[in-house]
């Protein structure tokens, strides 16, 4: 959280303390779960985040759910956007023989949730962290894709009802256009959401920090 002061040391304490003489069945699924489940109602992740789960597997996994439902299932508990990113048995791999080990539930996961699925037997995983990075910040809208600056989400749900005829929106200095279904936005008055246009484009020349500004009266 944002009380640790160094995450790093924090993350290798933890990942070397693990050994090798626990369980040898992979719940991975299970684990993440009970981790997020124990933490709901506690703001642990926000609204407008990215919980980028990164899976690193040489076996199946045995929790017994079933992707889809798994993805409903913690999408439901996540407010912001869930993906999954999968480091696998594949045919890159020299012992692969497209057995139980290969773990194809974690390729689902990826596929399902728009993430990527790598190769356990990479020597090196910079390469592959760096790719999911970039693609953190693109979904993230922190940078630009395809030269376009983005927002990380289509819909934005109000606190309160709004006198519709004084909402405005903008980024910085930019005004967002109301009524404009592809490249501004739509009052959904039925679920108190602002709908953002699919082709809308952030302006550029906005500094990184500029925050999307939401303005009405009630």
């Amino acid at each position: 959280d944002q009380n640790t002061t160094d995450p790093v040391a924090s993350f290798n304490q933890m990942v070397g303390s693990l050994g090798t003489n626990g369980s040898a069945t992979e719940l991975v699924l299970k684990s993440l779960d009970q981790f997020i489940s124990a933490r709901e109602g506690q703001k642990f992740i926000r609204n407008i985040s990215l919980l980028n789960v990164v899976i690193v597997s040489d076996e199946e996994e045995q929790s017994g759910f079933v992707t889809m439902d798994y993805v409903n299932r913690l999408s439901a508990q996540v407010p912001g956007q869930l993906v999954f990113n999968s480091l696998v048995n594949n045919e890159s791999c020299d012992q692969w023989n497209g057995g139980p080990d290969k773990g194809v539930i974690y390729e689902e996961l990826a596929k399902l949730t728009a993430g990527g699925v790598f190769s356990i037997c990479e020597e090196d995983y910079s390469s592959i962290f760096e790719n999911i990075t970039n693609s953190m910040q693109t979904r993230l809208g922190q940078r630009q894709d395809n030269g376009k600056r983005i927002l990380p989400f289509q819909s934005l749900e109000l606190g309160y009802f709004p006198i519709i005829e004084t909402l405005k929106v903008s980024f910085g200095s930019q005004v967002i256009p109301f009524g404009f279904l592809y490249k501004g936005w739509t009052y959904d008055s039925i679920n108190n959401a602002i709908i953002f246009g699919r082709d809308l484009e952030l302006d550029q020349n906005q500094p990184e920090d500029t925050k999307l500004t939401i303005k009405f009266d009630i």
